[in-house]
């Protein structure tokens, strides 16, 4: 048996990577074929948004928006995530930067609750009454 692909977690201790299991590291960098070309890439672990925030996001925020604005939920989506949270690339053809929406799934939970923030401010703009997370039963 032979890894193509192998992901484990640790910290860093005076400058060292410590494996959080490292018999478990030690025995999965055995199961590499001999010889092989690796790529190691160390991330900082950072916390996703939680399965509350998003439930919110979906099911509060998005549907009293799309109400108030007469959009489906798809389209409202679309047009929170280019007001809140947009995304500058460039056209492929003429090099010219555009602006596209984002997307929520990598946000942490600082950036979601950061995000929520924005979408609460803007609904007040607009005569929205979105409630507060917190105070929110939201199915799940």
């Amino acid at each position: 048996m032979s890894l193509d692909y192998y992901e484990a977690g640790g910290v860093i201790v005076q400058g060292a990577l410590q494996p959080e299991s490292p018999v478990s590291f030690r025995q999965a960098i055995r199961l590499f074929q001999e010889g092989a070309h690796v790529r190691i890439r160390v991330d900082v672990e950072r916390a996703q948004r939680t399965s509350g925030q998003n439930r919110y996001w979906h099911g509060v925020v998005i549907p009293l928006f799309a109400e108030h604005c007469g959009y489906d939920v798809h389209e409202m989506k679309d047009a929170l995530a280019l007001e809140l949270l947009p995304v500058e690339i460039p056209d492929l053809k003429t090099g010219e930067v555009r602006i596209v929406p984002g997307h929520t799934a990598k946000l942490n939970t600082k950036q979601f609750a950061d995000l929520i923030d924005r979408a609460q401010r803007l609904a007040a703009d607009l005569g929205i009454v979105l409630p507060d997370p917190g105070l929110t039963a939201v199915p799940a």
